[in-house]
């Protein structure tokens, strides 16, 4: 791997973290005051499911243009099928507790590196303002 390589990497790897604490506050933004959607497949979604999304896919745009994307509720911005990199967001693992206004949800990113895990972050967002992420990374 050249220096660029890992420079891109260990970026990657930091900024996960700093993306799931970001979905966390956000979704404590609308916390209580989501509104609630039906999924083809029967699933609830919430607008704070798509606004987080749509957010830390605009963050991850910015900072790694060439990068992949992958969301739970659908794609964001053009397809990179051919990108050494590609981020896995669930904006909020746990829709069902977050959309009745319970907690037990939680925002998590993930990020492949040549079709294989490399970097992950959640973080359980808490109403008392504790949040923190938890952060994991393949090595190299």
């Amino acid at each position: 791997m050249s220096a660029d390589e890992r420079v891109g990497s260990e970026a990657r790897a930091r900024v996960v973290a700093d993306l799931a604490l970001l979905g966390g506050r956000l979704a404590l933004e609308r916390f209580h005051h989501a509104h609630i959607a039906i999924k083809r497949d029967g699933t609830l979604v919430t607008d704070a499911d798509l606004a987080i999304q749509e957010a830390l896919g605009r963050e991850i745009a910015r900072a790694f243009p060439t990068d992949g994307f992958v969301g739970e509720e659908g794609p964001i911005g053009e397809p990179r099928g051919e990108a050494r990199y590609a981020w896995i967001l669930d904006p909020i693992d746990g829709t069902n507790n977050f959309a009745r206004g319970m907690p037990g949800f939680a925002v998590s990113v993930g990020v492949l590196r040549d079709g294989l895990p490399f970097a992950g972050a959640s973080t359980i967002p808490s109403p008392a303002g504790s949040s923190r992420a938890a952060r994991a990374a393949a090595p190299g």
